[in-house]
């Protein structure tokens, strides 16, 4: 079980997938959205954002939200439906609502914040599936 308000850590998971040779973006803040980076080598291309969470370093290469096939979403907590306890700025909630995103999500939590129920708001958008250290499951259709 991962503590209260701790982010899964994806340094392995980074490293599977590029050893795969996948492309692989992360987020960066870039006023109240998020813009998406290639990051060739971490965590060397990682440093300290606003958020003090890592994000890519000015000299890696932007790429489009529609240029993402799959998008890795954090979560303080998630439904079995999909529903998503961010931390309160909407970054990733803008994300999933636009229209050029047409790629599959995927949250990421401790299965402990898989909980029958959150509050939400009518902004608020569903991932297609959810990943826990207990394996990926597709979330459910109808609550």
């Amino acid at each position: 079980m991962g503590p209260p308000h701790c982010e899964v850590q994806t340094d392995g998971l980074h490293t599977a997938l590029h050893e795969r040779g996948c492309a692989l973006a992360y987020p960066r803040v870039y006023g109240k959205t998020l813009e998406f980076a290639l990051v060739r080598n971490a965590p060397r291309d990682l440093g300290p954002g606003p958020w003090k969470l890592r994000e890519p370093k000015p000299h890696c290469e932007l790429i489009s939200i529609e240029a993402i096939d799959v998008l890795i979403v954090p979560g303080v907590a998630f439904t079995p439906y999909g529903k998503r306890l961010g931390q309160g700025g909407g970054y990733y909630d803008r994300v999933l609502a636009d229209s050029t995103f047409s790629g599959c999500s995927i949250g990421l939590c401790f299965q402990d914040f898989v909980l029958p129920n959150l509050p939400t708001n009518s902004w608020d958008q569903r991932v297609d599936w959810i990943a826990t250290e207990h394996g990926l499951r597709a979330a459910k259709n109808r609550e």
